[in-house]
């Protein structure tokens, strides 16, 4: 499949509303395709919701990492105050005023498109690794704290071409990936740009940035509350091993008498939003293109890239080498932001949120915050 095409520049909403109006799209797929910077004309969903297919569900994957940031403004005096589910709110933050948010607004927000298109998808909750496993919970936080999907397309668009008689041996490569289950966030620091398979473990899957991922089960799994599951772990490969990204409890994805929606997040975002949590203690705003990352972490710009990820190879020719002058190596440089309007400037320009949301930024936490958070 070709990934739309990458972009560093600022983002931006290239097409007005009022041209993405097509007979069989609602309103809030047209005001979603504008927030993304999509050609409506380029998306035959629009009037046929049997015609998405998985190419269509990467390009929106995509596009909306690199337009739409990770950010949490709203516990630092940005415009709306704090985060919210409500679905009218998040909108209206994200679609209306151009701002990013949370996992369970990024994410809860794609998952209203996706179902719209007649996609069924799961809210899954998972835990967030560390980096300094501790306490014997394999480094991962309690309680879970983030929010990812899993989707598979509806039957009308996914049946095999069997002949009626039930073989689907004939299925064609595109059947086969509509039969499939996808795993899918766009509310991470740096997530993988399209969807990937699932459950498929063990399976290696590069996204195009040139990530490398996979999903592992770890056994005897002990959670908050003492009880006893099988973890189900994204990883992906970095600095020439495997590292733990995420985790959940494989019973959230095969029971459905567990199902959730975006409503029974509460919890979760209310232990994000308090006042120990680091995203509390400093303002982050995070976006990625396909080449480069860009975070700013309280007063700190930082720039990861192009590349922002090496690829194997490179990854085990600069573990090899005592010189990282001879092997190719990830480039990032670090600015410091001397002024409330200097770090408000750069969040327009780097990442498309404009001026009336910040005018009331707080940055005092951010400012007596450690180093080491984020």
């Amino acid at each position: 499949m070709t990934p739309p095409p990458s972009s560093t520049s600022t983002p931006s909403s290239a097409f007005p509303v009022d041209a993405t109006a097509a007979a069989g799209s609602s309103d809030f797929a047209a005001k979603y395709l504008h927030r993304l910077g999509m050609d409506p004309s380029d998306c035959p969903w629009m009037e046929d919701k049997a015609s998405f297919r998985l190419t269509d569900l990467c390009k929106i994957t995509q596009a909306h990492v690199e337009t739409v940031p990770f950010e949490n403004l709203g516990q630092h005096g940005g415009k709306g105050g704090i985060q919210s589910l409500d679905m009218a709110t998040i909108e209206g933050k994200i679609l209306d005023r151009n701002r990013g948010g949370f996992c369970f607004e990024l994410n809860g927000l794609l998952a209203r498109l996706l179902e719209e298109v007649g996609m069924e998808v799961t809210y899954v909750p998972a835990f967030v690794h560390r980096a300094d496993p501790d306490n014997g919970d394999r480094g991962f936080d309690h309680p879970p704290t983030h929010l990812f999907l899993l989707v598979r397309f509806p039957p009308s668009t996914s049946d095999g071409k069997d002949g009626g008689d039930g073989d689907s041996t004939a299925a064609t490569d595109d059947e086969r990936e509509q039969q499939q289950q996808y795993f899918i966030d766009v509310g991470f620091g740096e997530p993988a740009m399209h969807p990937l398979k699932y459950p498929a473990f063990g399976e290696v899957q590069q996204t195009p940035e040139g990530m490398l991922s996979r999903f592992v089960k770890m056994d005897h799994v002990s959670n908050w509350n003492g009880n006893e599951f099988t973890g189900v772990v994204l990883e992906y490969f970095k600095d020439n091993e495997w590292k733990p990204r995420l985790m959940w409890d494989e019973r959230s994805v095969d029971d459905s008498s567990t199902s959730m929606k975006l409503q029974d997040f509460q919890p979760m975002l209310e232990e994000v939003l308090q006042t120990e949590s680091n995203f509390s203690r400093k303002i982050i705003v995070c976006r990625i293109t396909q080449d480069t990352k860009y975070t700013l972490a309280g007063t700190k710009l930082k720039v990861t890239g192009p590349p922002r990820v090496l690829s194997a190879e490179d990854q085990e020719m600069k573990k090899s080498s005592g010189n990282d002058d001879e092997v190719v190596s990830i480039p990032v440089s670090t600015r410091q932001l001397n002024s409330i309007d200097e770090i408000r400037e750069t969040m327009r320009s780097t990442f498309g949120i404009e001026l009336d949301e910040t005018n009331t930024l707080d940055l005092s936490r951010s400012l007596s915050a450690e180093e080491k958070v984020w």
